[in-house]
């Protein structure tokens, strides 16, 4: 099935809108305020797993083409974390019937479980694959952070994704 052009554009937006976030404006230091993944999750609820999913990828091969990382290089593992970070909440919120999906804890549940399997584990696996770091370390310091993104995220995402749906049905209705 062939994709529409606002398809194409709300996912390079949401690129262009995540390297700006994730490469320029977020604080290289740990533990720092980061909204880089917002983007990419809204990205998966929008335009679904797939999109999200493309976002994600996309986005980090081209953040790191156009400001690469000084002394770490690249390596494709987190690029398969940020597609996993678009394409896991969507799914997650699937599972839910139909009439909870708009509801902000089922949204909550879907990024909480999207972060917690990226950022918590994925991230500090390939974070000790790659660089050789402490996994449990890692993992703490993730979980401490994302103790705060996850509601974060949460609280910002609810009201786009309503203002969003409220214009997209708009739309529909006047086509």
């Amino acid at each position: 099935m062939k994709k529409p052009i606002r398809y194409y554009t709300q996912a390079a937006v949401l690129v262009a809108l995540c390297i700006v976030v994730r490469r320029f404006m977020a604080p290289q230091h740990m533990g720092g305020l980061n909204l880089g993944g917002l983007p990419i999750v809204l990205a998966g609820f929008t335009l679904g797993p797939a999109g999200g999913a493309l976002v994600g990828g996309v986005s980090d091969i081209v953040g790191v083409l156009l400001v690469p990382a000084s002394s770490h290089g690249y390596s494709f593992l987190f690029t398969i974390t940020a597609a996993l970070t678009g394409a896991i909440p969507p799914g997650v919120l699937m599972l839910f019937k139909k009439h909870e999906q708009e509801q902000w804890w089922a949204i909550g549940c879907a990024v909480a479980v999207g972060m917690l399997i990226t950022k918590v584990w994925l991230v500090p696996c390939f974070m000790n694959l790659v660089y050789g770091t402490s996994v449990s370390a890692e993992v703490i310091r993730a979980i401490m952070t994302q103790a705060w993104h996850i509601p974060l995220y949460v609280f910002l995402t609810v009201p786009i994704l309503k203002a969003y749906r409220t214009t997209t049905r708009l739309k529909e209705a006047t086509a």
